[in-house]
């Protein structure tokens, strides 16, 4: 197994081979007339494709013997993620009864390369082998499903395949997103110990000052008892007198320092059980908050307390009274949420489930359009939502500076763009992105339109 960074550009000298018959035969064979080459990793969102058809050829370039095929994947560009690389070649050749008169013929593969963030292994530049056995052996694996009764496309078989891959890695962010929370509330406590902990600090420093002061007028006492007996008969008057004034000072400073040590003595402690914080002055104790606990998924009859925060519904909310069994949110006949009694939102997340629906519904679609879209793509034929096409061709996120390819501009008897929608639930897609590069129109909370990203 070779290592290659995830990030770093590779180029692959590929050679093709079949399966030995009862015929003889076998080892390498020309590259076919019509190929293509799909490398994705199991637990990535997108790939990379490479295409020979005839003399046309896409991120490839055939060797002049006709018998390997040099192919460039542009991982600075387009990231394919890390684990290992896997090959999907598919060779159509013609065939009777099939959509075109084509069969369509996949071989998936192990290239024998892991992607990582670690170093590459060599220069970039490696050689693999795949061997073409459905040429020989039958069916392919969408074929085999057609026959067992899938109904779907291959695209969507090839959806379908890796769709526990995707589940399992957005159970992965879900968890990610609770840990972060979590974090948050743990930092939030970590600064208010240090903030209380500063406090102390501050009434250490005064009761030291304090103590400073009681030694200077000690000092300040003894130099004026000295005086006193060295000049006991003419000054016994003022001596008294030095002696009363040192006495006060050293009271005033004694009183000081006790004030000091009672305020260094405060204490900044939390209840682990309830999350209460409370700061303890002496043999006293008052409550100055509760740390926010995370208590996940909302359960039915169970009963919560002040600051717990649960999930439901796509959106989280935060209990504002001592404890309650009440659900945070229901939902009324329009599927909208309903706030429970003794509840806020602590994340809204409803304007997402308003949107969500439509982009479940049009995401097939969009990965069949950026998969098979080019420059010279038409959309003239696309229909038309307030003058302009329903679905937008850009490059680039969309703003008033990036034009959309089939946008009608005033000239063209439509109207400049100007980077916003024209009517609520037209699309846009961003031809150059590899991963979202899908967006909707949506109505933001002062009821304009604007573009969300799907």
């Amino acid at each position: 197994m070779k290592r290659q960074h995830y990030r770093s550009d590779l180029t692959l000298n590929v050679k093709i081979t079949r399966p030995a018959n009862s015929d003889g035969g076998g080892g390498q064979v020309a590259i076919p007339e019509h190929v293509r080459l799909e490398y994705f990793v199991p637990d990535g969102r997108t790939s990379i494709v490479a295409e020979r058809n005839g003399k046309d050829t896409t991120l490839c370039k055939l060797s002049e013997d006709g018998m390997s095929l040099e192919v460039f994947l542009p991982l600075s560009r387009r990231q394919l993620g890390v684990g290992n690389l896997i090959v999907v070649i598919t060779e159509y050749s013609p065939a009777a009864g099939f959509p075109d008169e084509i069969k369509e013929i996949h071989n998936p593969s192990e290239t024998g390369i892991q992607l990582w963030r670690g170093a590459s292994d060599g220069d970039g530049t490696i050689t693999t082998e795949a061997e073409l056995v459905a040429w020989r052996y039958g069916y392919s694996a969408y074929e085999l499903a057609k026959i067992h009764g899938f109904e779907g496309t291959e695209e969507e078989f090839i959806t379908w395949l890796r769709q526990p891959a995707v589940d399992a890695s957005s159970k992965a962010d879900s968890a990610e997103l609770e840990r972060a929370k979590a974090e948050t509330g743990r930092v939030s406590a970590e600064r208010g110990r240090v903030s209380a902990e500063k406090g102390r600090s501050e009434a250490e420093k005064g009761r030291a000052n304090a103590e400073s002061s009681r030694a200077t007028a000690e000092n300040s006492r003894v130099k004026a008892e000295q005086e006193r007996v060295d000049e006991f008969g003419l000054l016994k008057l003022k001596s008294q007198q030095a002696t009363q004034a040192a006495n006060d000072a050293a009271s005033e400073a004694n009183t000081q320092a006790a004030a000091a040590e009672k305020a260094a003595s405060i204490k900044v402690v939390i209840d682990v059980a309830t999350g209460i914080v409370s700061i303890l002055k002496g043999e006293e104790k008052e409550d100055i908050g509760r740390i926010p606990e995370a208590r996940g998924e909302y359960v039915e009859g169970q009963t919560y307390y002040k600051d717990n925060i649960v999930a439901r519904y796509g959106s989280a909310f935060q209990c504002v009274v001592e404890s309650t069994t009440t659900p945070p949110a229901t939902l009324d006949s329009g599927n909208e949420l309903v706030l429970g009694a003794g509840w806020i939102y602590f994340a809204d997340t409803s304007m997402a489930r308003s949107v969500a629906h439509t982009a479940d519904k049009t995401s097939a679609e969009v990965s069949a359009l950026l998969d098979g879209l080019d420059e010279d793509q038409d959309f003239s034929e696309l229909s038309l939502l307030c003058g302009q096409p329903i679905k937008l061709f850009g490059h680039g996120a969309p703003s008033e500076s990036s034009v959309p390819d089939n946008w009608s501009q005033l000239a063209d008897g439509g109207y400049d763009w100007n980077g916003i929608p024209s009517a609520l639930g037209q699309e846009y897609i961003d031809v150059d992105s590899s991963t979202g590069g899908h967006y909707i129109a949506v109505r933001d909370s002062a009821w304009k339109l604007k573009w969300y990203n799907c």
